[in-house]
């Protein structure tokens, strides 16, 4: 499995281990998942898994524009619903594998994947519990480079629009560490969406790739990196040795929150 597949199924088997585990030490305690893909181009949000009333999404099938509103008991919802339910890692696998089909072909998308974790606790004499947890998979499109005079409107406009989204995610993330009074979310609907995760009791992992045949791109991806990578906590902070003791391995570099 490690060699085999990639950041996120390899991280669902694992929850999916996990919870069979904890069912099989606890059979009071249940388990169940569902997954989402979303993906947010040109400021749009799409779906890009098959609706439940579908078995199988033709290519050219236009993508379900999803719209995002905020609710006091629920936090941000997708309309309309795009989760959906399942009970194996090869059921993810396909979704994943029919998901992919659909994405922009020139990486200038952010996609997102959400698998979301329902624990629900039945005990006898005892009112049933559910608990919901969630896990975001992120693939941001790499920040760009716009050129001066170019004659492409199209290509500057959308460039901007990427860089706008991830100059809001880091400005979000730093605001979040800087115990700012308000942060702004609204600002990107990549911000909006992941809004309930961007908290300071969120945990959050970045990881940057980058091209030696691409140094401008590369460059500018850095930038982002190094944005984050300033936020660093006071020596005194309590968090930091929490995350010092759940990474030892880190060795070096600068420890954040978020």
């Amino acid at each position: 499995m490690q060699g085999e597949f990639g950041i996120i199924v390899r991280a669902v088997s694992d929850a999916f281990t996990l919870a069979n585990d904890l069912h099989t030490a606890d059979p009071t305690t249940t388990y169940a998942f569902s997954i989402s893909m979303i993906e947010i181009y040109n400021e749009a949000a799409h779906d890009l898994l098959p609706s439940p009333t579908e078995e199988h999404r033709p290519y050219c099938k236009p993508l379900r524009r999803l719209r995002f509103r905020n609710t006091l008991d629920s936090g941000v919802q997708c309309k309309p619903d795009p989760v959906r339910a399942v009970s194996d890692l090869n059921e993810v696998q396909c979704l994943l594998a029919e998901g992919k089909q659909h994405m922009v072909v020139d990486g200038s998308a952010h996609v997102i994947v959400t698998l979301q974790i329902n624990r629900t606790v039945m005990r006898p004499g005892v009112e049933t519990s559910t608990k919901r947890s969630e896990i975001h998979f992120v693939d941001l499109a790499g920040s760009e480079k716009i050129q001066r005079n170019s004659p492409d409107n199209t290509q500057v406009f959308k460039k901007k629009l990427i860089n706008m989204g991830l100059e809001q995610l880091v400005g979000v993330i730093l605001s979040l560490l800087k115990k700012h009074k308000y942060t702004w979310h609204r600002q990107s609907q990549l911000t909006y969406f992941l809004q309930h995760c961007l908290t300071s009791k969120s945990i959050i992992t970045a990881i940057f790739q980058i091209s030696p045949f691409d140094r401008e791109e590369s460059v500018c991806t850095l930038s982002v990196a190094d944005a984050l990578n300033s936020a660093v906590l006071d020596e005194g902070d309590s968090t930091l040795e929490q995350v010092k003791q759940l990474f030892p391995p880190l060795g070096h570099g600068k420890f954040y929150s978020g």
